[in-house]
């Protein structure tokens, strides 16, 4: 029972990779965004909207009266918006 472990592995890093690329692309609803940002579902809606003052209005998919946000899209969205940046 001589089990083999590699080190450095191309599949794991592949793998990683692809994990890292499926969590920036992950579409997010209202309620996990609003759970994100600790805010209400309410306010969600309207920073897509663009009805929030002092912010850009948060890109969003719109399905219907359904919106969904891609993770990249937020995380962007929040490095933009962010007080005190210089």
């Amino acid at each position: 029972m001589n089990q083999v472990i590699e080190i450095g592995n191309k599949s794991d890093e592949r793998n990683t990779a692809r994990a890292a690329f499926a969590r920036s692309d992950e579409v997010l609803n209202v309620d996990e965004i609003a759970a994100e940002l600790r805010c209400s579902k309410a306010h969600v809606y309207n920073a897509i909207n663009g009805k929030v003052s002092g912010v850009s209005a948060l890109p969003a998919i719109h399905m219907g009266r359904r919106a969904l946000v891609r993770r990249s899209s937020l995380e962007q969205w929040k490095q933009e918006n962010e007080s005190g940046r210089q």
